[in-house]
């Protein structure tokens, strides 16, 4: 947490972003290689950089991969949604960064409002499945032959 507020303070300077890899073949999926970005962190870490600023670098570096991604998905499919998922989205500097940076591009962004979308919320995911799938057990060993309709019987 201590080099994300840094990096939001030095964001103000316009900093310049390290850069992934990107091999993005149309006939498969995109080959990311983090080299590059690991490559120059060292670099500025050997030459003194404020850990600030490397921080603000990769930050910047992450946001824009995701929207250069999602850019690139938009290309070939014309979906204009992107969904925003995984502990990475907890950082909330780089939520900010990648939320603004696909909204200025034309994407409607969803995320996580009430689970958070790290661990905590899989698992929440994973106990509502586990708690319909008992439901319909349940329902089955009682002697009932039709399922349950889940959407007037709640799960959890």
């Amino acid at each position: 947490m201590r080099f994300e507020g840094l990096a939001r303070d030095v964001m103000q300077s316009g900093v310049a972003a390290y850069a992934f890899g990107l091999n993005d073949d149309a006939a498969g999926p995109a080959q990311l290689d983090p080299g590059p970005v690991i490559a120059a962190a060292a670099a500025d870490i050997r030459s003194g950089i404020d850990p600030a600023v490397i921080s603000a670098r990769f930050h910047l570096a992450v946001a824009r991969l995701v929207i250069d991604i999602a850019m690139r998905i938009r290309d070939r499919t014309s979906v204009n949604t992107v969904a925003l998922s995984g502990g990475v989205f907890l950082n909330a500097l780089l939520t900010s960064m990648t939320v603004g940076g696909l909204t200025d591009v034309g994407f409607q962004v969803l995320r996580h409002r009430l689970v958070p979308p790290s661990d905590a919320g899989l698992a929440l995911g994973q106990l509502i499945v586990g708690a319909h799938i008992r439901q319909q057990a349940e329902h089955r060993s009682a002697g009932n032959s039709t399922r349950p309709n889940p959407l007037e019987e709640p799960c959890a």
